[in-house]
Formats: C-alpha cells, sequence, structure tokens
C-alpha cells in the first residue's frame, strides 16, 4: 500500500438486519464508510464530533523497517479527509483519548520509556498545534475527560493511581488513589473514576472544583468484572466484560446505589458507552464480530446489530448518528444476525471509606515534530474504518431534536423559588419535575440557580452590578436587563445530554426565555444556542417576547 499521500475510499457498507426482543426489526441506516491508511498497521483509539457536525480520529500508526516505527495521527473528516496530522518520536508514542471543547481539539496520550511521561496537545479545528505539555514524570495517562476547557486525567505516577484537574496552564489539584484507575468521566460538577482491583470495579465520586470524596463503592461478582467505560448520565453506567466473554451492563444511582446489573451472554467485552437519549453500547464478540446495541433505562435492548470483517474501538454519538471508527479485517464488512439479551447478573455493592491524599504533578512545556500529510510505505497493511449510522429515526425519544410530538410531554422541569411559583401553567405541560443532572429535562434559572452549567463555555458571560446579575455579554455586545421592564434570557440545549437550560438576567428573562422554548422548540433543537429578549412592565407575556440571536 503507498502511504506518501492518504488513501480514502467510499466503500459498500453491508449491515446485518437486527431484530427487536419483540420480533419487529429495526435496521440503523447506514450513510457512509470512511477507510484511510498511514504506515501499515494502523488503529483509532477514539473518535469524537465537533460543533459543526465534523468528526475526528484519533490513532497509533506503525510499521516495522529496519526497526518499529510509531507515530500517533489525528485526521478531520467531513464527508471526507479535511487535513491530516501525524506527529511523535516514531519510536514510543501511546494514544490515549481525544475531546473536543470550545473549539478546540485535545489529544492524549503517553510517551513511552525507562520514566515514561504523558503528553498533551491542543490543535486547532483547521489543524493547527496551539499548545503541547509533559504531565508529570515516570507518570502514564490510563483515562481522559474534557469539558469546558477543565481536563481530568486518570493513571499511575511511581507506582500509585492518581487522579487530576489540570487546565492548559496549570494544575488544579492531584489526588493519590489506593487503585489503578482506568476511566475518568465529568459530569455536572462531579468526576467519576474508575478501575478495576481483583475482579472488583471500583468507582469514586468526586467534586470538581477541589477533588473532594462524595462517595466511594466496590462493585463484585462470584466472577472477575473489568471495567472499560464509564457514562453518567441519568445514573452512572459502567460497562465492560464479565468472565471475560460476556458483555457487562451495570447501572448505579446518582448516589452509588446499585439499580440494576446485567450481562449478555457470549456477546465479547463492551468497549464503550454513549447516551444521547438512550444508552447505546458498542462491543466485540468472542467471534470476532463488532456490535452497536441500543437500551431501554430499565437495561433491555431495543435493537442491535453486528457484522464481521472490522474490529470497532470507539464510538461517538452526535445527532441521530452513531460513528464508530476500528480497523479493517481485510475480508470485507459482512455477517449474520447477533443476538443480545441481557440477563439479570448478582452483584454486591460495598461502600468504602476512602480518603486521598494530595500530590504534585509537574506541568511544563514540549516539542514534538509533526506533519501533515503521510508517511512512506510500510510492510503492513492493516486500514481504518469509520462508519456512519442513521441510528435515531425509528424512536422518537431517541432523536437529537426537540418536536412538538414529544416536547415537552416528555420532558421535566427542574426549577426552584419563583421560577416555579411564576411559571406553574406552563410548567404543568411538562411530565413532571425533575433533578437538572437528569437527560430529558428543562432547567429554568441562570447562574446563580445553575451554577454546575459553564455558560462561558457557550459564549455568555453574566456580570453583576449592586450585588445582582445586571447582564451579559455575547460576542461582543453586552445585554442589559431594567428589572420588571427589559430582560434577555439564554436558551441551550446540550444534545448530548438532551438538557435545555433557560437562563435569564432576572426572573422575567427567564419565564420569556421558557414562553419562548414552549412556541420554538424545533427552532431551539436546530440552533442550540437562542437568546430572546422581554420589554413589557411587570407582567410577562408571550406576544411581548422577540427573538435577537441568531
Amino acid at each position: 500500500m503507498r502511504c506518501s499521500r492518504l488513501l480514502i475510499s467510499l466503500l459498500p457498507l453491508v449491515l446485518l438486519t437486527p431484530y427487536l426482543l419483540v420480533g419487529k426489526p429495526l435496521i440503523p441506516e447506514r450513510e457512509y464508510v470512511i477507510r484511510f491508511g498511514y504506515l501499515g498497521l494502523d488503529k483509532p483509539v477514539s473518535v469524537r464530533s465537533g460543533p459543526d457536525g465534523e468528526l475526528y480520529v484519533y490513532g497509533l500508526t506503525e510499521a516495522f523497517k529496519y526497526e518499529l516505527q510509531r507515530q500517533a495521527f489525528m485526521v478531520r473528516v467531513d464527508k471526507g479527509l479535511s487535513w491530516q496530522l501525524i506527529f511523535g518520536s516514531k519510536f514510543s508514542e501511546e494514544p490515549v483519548d481525544m475531546y473536543v471543547s470550545m473549539g478546540k481539539v485535545y489529544l492524549f496520550g503517553n510517551v513511552e520509556g525507562s520514566c515514561s511521561y504523558p503528553y498533551m496537545m491542543v490543535v486547532s479545528r483547521d489543524g493547527k498545534v496551539e499548545l503541547a505539555k509533559k504531565v508529570g514524570d515516570c507518570t502514564k495517562v490510563t483515562g481522559v475527560h474534557v469539558y469546558a476547557g477543565q481536563i481530568y486525567l486518570a493513571g499511575v505516577i511511581k507506582g500509585k493511581g492518581f487522579v487530576t484537574r489540570v487546565n492548559e496552564k496549570r494544575v488544579v489539584w492531584t489526588k493519590l488513589l489506593d487503585f489503578t484507575p482506568s476511566v475518568v468521566r465529568y459530569s455536572m460538577g462531579y468526576v467519576y473514576v474508575s478501575g478495576t482491583v481483583d475482579g472488583k470495579l471500583h468507582l469514586v465520586k468526586l467534586t470538581a472544583d477541589i477533588g473532594k470524596v462524595m462517595w466511594a463503592v466496590r462493585v463484585g461478582a462470584n466472577y472477575e468484572l473489568e471495567v472499560k467505560d464509564v457514562e453518567p448520565a441519568d445514573g452512572v453506567y459502567l460497562v465492560g466484560s464479565y468472565k471475560g466473554v460476556h458483555g457487562l451492563l451495570i447501572k448505579l444511582t446518582r448516589l452509588g446505589s446499585l439499580e440494576w446489573a446485567k450481562y449478555l451472554e457470549s456477546s465479547g467485552e463492551i468497549r464503550a458507552a454513549r447516551k444521547s437519549g438512550l444508552l447505546k453500547v458498542m462491543g466485540k464478540s468472542v467471534d470476532g464480530k463488532c456490535w452497536l446495541a441500543q437500551f431501554e433505562g430499565s437495561g433491555q435492548a431495543d435493537w442491535y446489530v453486528a457484522w464481521g470483517g472490522v474490529d470497532c474501538h470507539d464510538l461517538a454519538l452526535k445527532g441521530g448518528y452513531a460513528y464508530l471508527a476500528g480497523v479493517s479485517e481485510g475480508q470485507g464488512i459482512s455477517g449474520r444476525p447477533f443476538y443480545i439479551k441481557p440477563l439479570d447478573l448478582r452483584v454486591s455493592v460495598k461502600n468504602l471509606d476512602l480518603k486521598l491524599k494530595d500530590a504534585r504533578l509537574s506541568f511544563d512545556e514540549l516539542k514534538f515534530e509533526y506533519r501533515d500529510r503521510g508517511l512512506k510505505e510500510g510492510s503492513y497493511d492493516q486500514d481504518v474504518l469509520l462508519i456512519r449510522l442513521k441510528v435515531g429515526m425509528n424512536k422518537p425519544s431517541d432523536f437529537c431534536s426537540l418536536t412538538f410530538n414529544e416536547f415537552p410531554r416528555l420532558f421535566r422541569y427542574y426549577a426552584v423559588s419563583v421560577d416555579e411559583e411564576m411559571n406553574k401553567p406552563q410548567l404543568s405541560e411538562f411530565k413532571g419535575s425533575g433533578r437538572k443532572e437528569d437527560s430529558y429535562v428543562v432547567a429554568l434559572g441562570g447562574p446563580m440557580i445553575n451554577k454546575e452549567l459553564s455558560w462561558e463555555s457557550y459564549g455568555v458571560k453574566f456580570f453583576s452590578k449592586g450585588g445582582h446579575y445586571a447582564g451579559f455579554t455575547f460576542r461582543g455586545v453586552d445585554y442589559v436587563a431594567e428589572y420588571g421592564r427589559r430582560d434577555y434570557a439564554v436558551i441551550i440545549y446540550d444534545c448530548d445530554s438532551m438538557r435545555v437550560w433557560v437562563g435569564g438576567i432576572t426572573r422575567f428573562g427567564t419565564r420569556a426565555g421558557l414562553l419562548w422554548l414552549l412556541r420554538n422548540p424545533d427552532y431551539v433543537a436546530e440552533k442550540g444556542l437562542v437568546l430572546v429578549k422581554w420589554e413589557g412592565n411587570g407582567v410577562v407575556e408571550e406576544w411581548q417576547v422577540t427573538r435577537v440571536y441568531p
């Protein structure tokens, strides 16, 4: 295979016909497959979606020609490849994970050696390297999560497990763990860290601001369990393997107690879990097939599909689409039906008394050599596959959009104090009240009420005057309220968590935002962020509310 330039080909994909457990067929619609290769043996480790629907694939490419050459690669895909970046020392890169946050792409990995160290790179969406950092000495990163420019890393430092929060400038805090973590995830102001110890799963919930332990649990069974991914959503989902050959799926409550535990017989390990609407998990079966399944909140399989010829490594969701990044196994993409029947699994959940010690972590500048084109031909041929499936069209609750058919009746609301009192007639249209950390929730209130939301990550900066919020700035324009006469609200729709945030400068703005949302849910779903204005005299009426952005 010539790799002096990137090879791209759109391939036909034959997906198997999956079946619902009730017998009704459902076929996720395949839209395209992209195939590309570099040195020789190419393996993706992460696929992420960007704000404009673009995709980023991050992985490892290696070949042996006189000596082993290993480098990290990243590509941007817009229905075809837009640009590529290959970097490293040629011998020792180990990519770990990648995230897209605040208009930037964050790459993480380890440089192996006698004293290994993690690296962090920040790349613009047009492929320019903005920053490279070395994180710690004799350290290895095993798990990563990035949210609103804040970075959470888990790994091992000098033989001890650790979790840390950093940003592009400094280390905020670092805590030592009594187990080796493999996964770290951020959600709604908390950090979840998990790892496997002697066949049991350990899970710790910490506050994101200072790393304070909220609770810690150990999940065990009669046979060995192994965790591969954690997805905090309407609870905390842990996925992995059971006995080494069965997929493992466990749901805990936000307080760390067991809700249910399932295993998928002979399905192989579950490698990734993502939740947008309903939970989707991806794995590799014991006979080598890549599979994707969707689960109801009770742990029952809604649909499932599997195919051979590809070894899947990561999963991303965007809108009603699933993106699978894997490796071509050379015999074409095909297979036979794959059946999933979730079976109940008896597990024990024990609370742990965990006290974490502080630690210091160095954070230094790092230089990388990188290229923006393919490398020379390698000795082996193994290509990367990127598959896009339309998975959200067969179940209304899984649309990544709000429609009049499901909004607001399938949503709950979160409101406190005066926001609830002012809007009782409108809130009665919702399914009921809920928690703001749940999916399918509309949360009312600005930054004083909803402090967990990073408003600035959406470009909105609230400012105060005289001890009260007086306005906010968006794209260089100040929007200033006049109490009881003029107000503004920000409406934010987060597709991945299926949450809507409505924040006014004062109570009048919040009510105005809610009224506009109820009348225009499809528009909010399409744009993701909307600003509205109200002008009146102490009573907010629907006809007084107008849109000012976009």
